[in-house]
């Protein structure tokens, strides 16, 4: 079967179980041999192909409605709906999304790239379309957060319809799967018989007689199993079982299609299924990756990074301080998955819950232990009120660290760190650091432990190129990198080679200043500046509005300065389209042909 020339699902209706088999096989070759050279998230779609076939063999896309939580499984899906021609550009610029996209097809409907959306997005879709099925896929993880509990609990009261989740029990989230709800589902899991019992009903059960066996396997499951979560809620609960057998897909989803109440199906699949350096990863290498050799997998990086630099000083800062580290979910990606079994009495993974997550690190810190909180810039919006209430408003000290922050590469919009400092900048209490180097990242985590208020350190998803000593920190203090009669540029983080790289070969003398500080501002140095009356050019890969742009254009305004100014950042309007860091900024006329520009412009 040529994968590139399907056009929508409809053909795999009329396949045999024999090619339905091979189809799964076809894409999941499809799917390594494409992953390895474009980079993408790999395990989680290895491990739904036979489940999202079987979804769009029993249903119809797009009169049925999937969604796709998070969309870290929605390979497949793609492949299915005509987009496998498209797979060489994934997450390149223009090119196809790692997520799912409305702009890209039809059979795109719910559009997502954070967790634990997709149930509340259910029951909208379900109000609004009261003839059409809505089916949604979610994994272990993501059902376990608030949100989607909250959703659970409304959606069992909408009255006359039908509601079909899909539990996709990986045992994982990017890492391993962690919390009361995860014990939960190991016991389903675990449950020899009933699992017996259950493959057993599928397998030989005629499908008119499915209803009534289907009854007399829940009477069942009720003697085996004391207590079902699901079920208590409302929920017709069927499984688990197994995901990767298509034919019992197939089968399960097509009696779920002709029950009139709500109902979770539990299936249980192998991340990474087929490729086995993917089914025995354990810390969630090869949830995202980069291009990679498919015969030898993905070779450890021994590239010095911002994160590989924050996770020697959370050891550090555990053995010589004792330090809680609260972790949502995102170990791997924080670099600290090694850590973990060295020190587990004090790195703390709560899962997908960063809302939980803030709160709980504001009562170890009003209990004077020292506490820092790991997480993506991107997921930090989903705990505002959390860090304006329990942490900003009582002056918590609690050390945020953001990695991701400014400007990533290939997720796309909703993976972006450039909204973190407006985020913070509007809260009372917080001091916000930019690291431009390992060096100056170690100072900045030294300087956080002294203070005793809340503090954001951010730093980036790259390598560290320049690595500078950087002399301890003792206060509030911008440095001046570059000496300069011209024009000053403010920037910080690992912006600030990059403005160095892009004006070396300028005859102006032009100033630039490491303003490592975003918030206090260094008044002393910006008034410095501002008296010079040297036009000023500023320069960051986040939003503005509420930023340090808006910090800086405040500071003049408030004292009268009436220097020629200009800004380089991102707009309130700016959505980050997919794509590698040069093409983005080259869309927001951010590059280094661009400082130029606004340098010439501002000296006229």
């Amino acid at each position: 079967m040529n994968l590139l020339e399907i056009k929508d699902p409809s053909f795999v209706k009329n396949l045999s179980k024999k090619d339905l088999n091979l189809l799964a096989d076809e894409i999941r070759t499809f799917l390594l041999e494409n992953v390895s050279k474009t980079g993408g998230h790999l395990s989680s779609n290895l491990g739904v192909v036979e489940l999202t076939i079987a979804m769009h063999y029993v249903f119809s896309s797009p009169e049925d409605i999937f969604i796709f939580d998070v969309g870290h499984q929605c390979y497949t899906h793609k492949i299915l709906t005509g987009r496998a021609k498209d797979f060489s550009s994934l997450r390149k610029y223009n090119g196809l999304s790692g997520f799912i996209n409305k702009k890209e097809s039809i059979h795109d409907q719910w559009e997502s790239g954070h967790s634990s959306t997709s149930l509340s997005a259910q029951c909208g879709f379900l109000l609004a379309n009261k003839d059409r099925r809505v089916i949604t896929l979610i994994g272990d993880s993501s059902i376990a957060n608030g949100v989607s509990f909250e959703a659970m609990n409304y959606m069992s009261t909408i009255k006359g319809q039908a509601p079909i989740i899909i539990l996709n029990d990986n045992k994982m989230s990017i890492s391993k799967s962690v919390g009361a709800v995860s014990r939960s589902f190991s016991k389903l899991r675990s449950t020899k018989t009933y699992q017996a019992i259950n493959n057993f009903f599928v397998r030989i059960t005629p499908h008119k007689l499915r209803a009534v066996f289907h009854r007399i396997k829940r009477s069942i499951k009720g003697l085996i199993l004391k207590e079902n979560l699901f079920e208590d809620w409302g929920y017709d609960y069927m499984g688990p079982y197994d995901g990767n057998d298509l034919s019992v897909c197939i089968k399960t989803l097509k009696a779920a299609k002709n029950l009139n109440k709500p109902c979770v199906i539990h299936f249980i699949t192998k991340k990474g299924k087929g490729y086995k350096f993917a089914e025995e990863d354990k810390d969630g290498t090869y949830h995202s990756v980069g291009s990679f050799d498919l015969n030898k997998g993905v070779l450890n990086n021994n590239e010095i990074t911002f994160t590989s630099i924050a996770s020697n000083m959370i050891e550090k800062f555990i053995v010589e301080k004792n330090y809680f580290i609260i972790n949502p979910a995102m170990i791997k990606g924080t670099n600290i998955e090694k850590l973990v079994h060295k020190y587990p009495n004090n790195i703390i993974d709560v899962g997908i819950e960063e809302e939980h997550a803030a709160v709980m690190a504001s009562a170890i810190a009003q209990q004077n232990k020292k506490v820092i909180l790991m997480l993506y810039s991107t997921f930090a919006q989903r705990a505002y009120d959390y860090f304006l209430n329990d942490i900003a408003r009582i002056n918590a000290h609690v050390i945020i660290c953001l990695d991701h922050a400014d400007l990533v590469c290939g997720d796309g919009s909703t993976h972006q760190g450039i909204y973190d400092i407006s985020m913070f900048n509007s809260m009372p209490n917080f001091t916000i650091l930019s690291a431009r180097n390992g060096n100056e990242l170690e100072q900045l985590f030294y300087y956080a432990d002294k203070i005793k208020s809340p503090v954001v350190i951010r730093y980036p998803k790259k390598k560290i190129i320049n690595n500078e000593i950087c002399l301890p920190i003792e206060d509030v203090s911008w440095e001046i990198v570059q000496k300069g009669e011209d024009l000053t540029i403010l920037t910080y983080g690992e912006n600030v080679d990059y403005v160095l790289s892009s004006i070396k070969n300028l005859s102006n003398s032009i100033e630039v200043i490491n303003c490592r500080f975003i918030r206090p501002l260094d008044e002393k140095i910006l008034n410095e500046v501002l008296q010079s009356n040297r036009p000023i050019l500023i320069y960051e890969n986040t939003v503005g509005i509420g930023g340090f742009t808006s910090s800086i254009y405040r500071y003049l305004l408030e004292h009268n300065y009436k220097n020629k100014i200009k800004s380089m950042c991102l707009n309130e309007n700016s959505i980050v389209p997919v794509g590698d860091i040069n093409s983005i900024k080259k869309y927001f006329s951010l590059t280094k042909e661009d400082i130029i520009n606004n340098i010439e412009e501002l000296l006229k």
